[in-house]
């Protein structure tokens, strides 16, 4: 697995929404608001992935995604904003784990942002995460309140 450095910074660029084909077919209705309501978050370009250490370690140049990733088709993410209640309802209390920060700008086309049940737009990679597209992996430990602490600020 490629060493991916704990505290290395990469230059990335804009995502520009408006030239996307998600973005033109849906520029009306309640979808293409939804759209422009999230485009700042979507320009971010860091997206985030919690698994299993294990899973993340057995990673040989790409990583397929876990076992529940591989049931739903494609490797879940979540942004800044999201993945700490995404972390609370899908992983709550679960131990050994690792959150990994995500170049989204390497993912290309593969990426598509997509509405869960609540409507909220979600990061699926379609696809294989290649481990040159992560920026930084920690642990994911459980604080004594039950909960996971987060590195990087994240909150």
């Amino acid at each position: 697995m490629a060493a991916v450095p704990l505290d290395g910074t990469r230059e990335l660029a804009t995502i520009v929404l408006e030239s996307s084909p998600l973005f033109t077919n849906w520029t009306t209705g309640r979808l293409g608001a939804a759209l422009r309501r999230v485009q700042p978050n979507m320009a971010a370009a860091l997206i985030y992935h919690i698994c299993k250490r294990t899973e993340w370690e057995a990673a040989r140049g790409c990583y397929a995604g876990s076992s529940q990733d591989a049931a739903d088709g494609f490797i879940h993410f979540s942004t800044a904003e999201q993945v700490v209640a995404s972390a609370a309802k899908h992983r709550a209390g679960q131990r050994d784990l690792v959150i990994l920060e995500v170049d989204a700008m390497a993912l290309g086309s593969a990426l598509r942002w997509e509405p869960s049940r609540s409507g909220q737009l979600f990061p699926h990679l379609y696809g294989a995460l290649p481990v040159e597209a992560v920026l930084r992996v920690a642990a994911l430990a459980i604080g004594e309140d039950g909960r996971h602490v987060f590195p990087w600020g994240l909150q």
